[in-house]
């Protein structure tokens, strides 16, 4: 790969200097090759007429952002011998339409002689031919009827040069726009510029104020851009803002008509909301609870919450909770009612994320279990005092479920069964050598379970040589 001395070199021997545009590539061989390469195949080595060339970058230098490249066009065009009276002509005139640019070349074209030769300078046809050129570059929609009228003024081969030299002219306007520092009118390097502008000023002091002009739409663009950015990015913000309220919204109704008491607090400890069920069930109202400690101290009986600083390990709890990334079963805990009532909750702690303020939030759960809870006590006591009378009985006696398992034996029946409890509980009964499925005992009781009959009768153990007299009540369990 060639240094950028190389290229510099190279560039400067062809063009007579290194232009602005290439002047600021220095750190980078790779870079001014292809911008080297790039202006020397569409512009440099571009046989079409020079003056032809240079008009036609001047006007699309109007569309440049920087009002340094229109300026420097400018000026290079003047330095190729282009009538300074023709340069402000073209640097303000307006861009015909395309119905009446197609007409102007059909009647010119009609018309013959000088004016119709397009490469003629200063010919009818050459103003009308670099206008449909700069349609071509810059106007896709209007490409295809403005390259059939070039097509027949021009032929394949010089249109084939003049869309060169517009791809050229489009890459040079991008990579000027895109750099990030712009040289300047009067900064180094610009000496032959500087000659040439003095000179067309003195020749045509009106082009000033088309430089003027051009720089004063270029700041009301730049400002309109940041103005649209500006507003874009503010509505963004209160698109996003909206949204976040309505998700808020959302979430608050759903907590709010939860059948289950929900809490919602914030790292510190401060209590967002407290649902309807919550109140409703526990008696306890918003206003009563401003914080997870008072909570704590006045229905979970924890004195801590109620000391200054009470709710400082709110805090620890919160980064244990969302370090886990997942809900926390807090268990059963017994709920004294604001009216000294007694109930059991089943708290559940989950992570809702950053709360409108930027502090986490917490969603608790209770889910009341009391009424469970006494049945489940009255079911154990009542398991209790039967298994008490069944034990205290004389006779043996089994339950089996529907599958023929022991589910209950008493000590008489261990006895005349000859195993323990343990030993018969979960076993069926017809693996007793007894009660073999094939068995009278067996099939007598199968039948009478299916019929749903009390059976009384009796048969003899010969493994025990005993005879026993059993009685059979069958049951949907």
């Amino acid at each position: 790969m060639r240094s950028v001395e190389q290229i510099r070199a190279e560039i400067a021997a062809a063009v007579g200097f290194v232009p602005p545009a290439l002047d600021g590539v220095r750190d980078d061989p790779a870079v001014l090759e292809s911008l080297w390469q790039v202006a020397r195949a569409g512009y440099v080595c571009n046989p079409l007429p020079s003056p032809f060339k240079e008009k036609f970058l001047l006007l699309m230098a109007r569309t440049h952002r920087t009002t340094l490249s229109l300026i420097l066009r400018c000026c290079h065009v003047y330095e190729r011998g282009v009538p300074a009276a023709e340069i402000l002509d073209l640097s303000r005139a307006s861009m015909p339409s395309v119905p009446k640019l197609l007409e102007q070349i059909t009647a010119t074209t009609a018309r013959g002689g000088k004016d119709a030769d397009w490469a003629q300078p200063g010919s009818a046809m050459e103003r009308l031919v670099l206008w449909a050129a700069v349609r071509v570059t810059r106007h896709r929609d209007r490409r295809g009827r403005c390259c059939d009228a070039l097509r027949t003024v021009m032929g394949d081969r010089p249109l084939d040069h003049l869309i060169l030299l517009g791809a050229f002219a489009a890459h040079d306007r991008v990579w000027n726009q895109s750099r990030t520092s712009v040289p300047t009118a009067d900064a180094p390097g610009q000496e032959p510029y500087l000659r040439d502008r003095t000179r067309l000023l003195t020749e045509v002091p009106e082009i000033q104020n088309v430089w003027q002009r051009h720089e004063a739409r270029r700041r009301r663009r730049r400002v309109g851009w940041r103005e649209r950015d500006l507003l874009g990015e503010l509505a963004s913000q209160d698109r996003i803002r909206a949204a976040v309220q309505a998700s808020e919204r959302r979430f608050r109704a759903v907590v709010q008509s939860s059948p289950l008491p929900m809490m919602v607090y914030a790292e510190d400890g401060e209590v967002i909301h407290l649902n309807k069920a919550w109140s409703e069930t526990s008696g306890w109202e918003p206003a009563d609870i401003q914080t997870l400690g008072e909570w704590r101290f006045c229905a979970e009986g924890d004195e801590s919450g109620a000391a200054p600083g009470g709710d400082s390990e709110v805090g620890q709890e919160v980064d244990a909770l969302y370090e886990s990334d997942e809900a926390i079963e807090e268990g059963e805990i017994a709920i004294r009612t604001r009216h000294n009532g007694q109930l059991i909750w089943e708290m559940t702690s989950a992570a809702i994320g950053k709360l409108p303020d930027g502090r986490r939030g917490v969603l608790r759960i209770g889910r009341d279990v009391t009424t469970r809870r006494e049945m489940e006590q009255a079911l154990w006591q009542a398991n209790r005092k039967m298994t008490t009378i069944l034990q205290s009985i004389s006779d043996g006696f089994v339950s089996l479920d529907l599958k023929w398992r022991f589910i209950l034996v008493n000590d008489e029946a261990e006895r005349i069964l000859g195993q323990t409890q343990d030993q018969l509980v979960g076993m069926p009964i017809y693996q007793l050598p007894c009660w073999k499925r094939d068995g009278s005992p067996f099939r007598e009781v199968e039948a009478a379970a299916s019929e749903g009959t009390v059976l009384h009768d009796e048969y003899f153990c010969a493994p025990t040589g005993r005879w026993i007299h059993y009685h059979a009540y069958p049951s949907e369990e």
